[in-house]
């Protein structure tokens, strides 16, 4: 998506006309998209891993983890990584955000077989 913007500018203090600067173009960043896959944790017997993949947006990417069972807790060190470890089977919301957009997801991580 792109905007055309004109810029116009005045100086007040020394009572001066409008100036205008020439046409240029912000190109904006693509829709923010966020896609998962769950596997166990080889290294966490009956914990789980999330592969986060997102696509668009700007370049800096922000994640906050929170679990959304009560009895569950995002495991130390892991609430603002892309791809949290050591989850223990449930669900869990994730909010990714580019700085402009923000996306949620909920996530279930059961572990179908180990």
């Amino acid at each position: 998506m792109k905007c055309y913007w004109r810029l116009r500018a005045r100086d007040i203090a020394n009572d001066s006309d409008w100036a205008e600067s020439t046409e240029f173009t912000i190109t904006l960043a693509s829709v923010l998209q966020v896609t998962y896959t769950t596997q166990a944790d080889n290294n966490n017997i009956g914990k789980t891993t999330v592969d986060l993949r997102v696509n668009g947006g700007f370049l800096v990417k922000t994640f906050e983890w929170e679990a959304v069972n009560a009895n569950h807790k995002i495991p130390e060190g892991q609430n603002q990584v892309e791809d949290p470890k050591g989850l223990l089977p449930g669900q869990y919301r994730v909010t990714v955000s580019d700085g402009c957009s923000k996306k949620a997801l909920l996530i279930d991580t059961q572990i179908l077989s180990q």
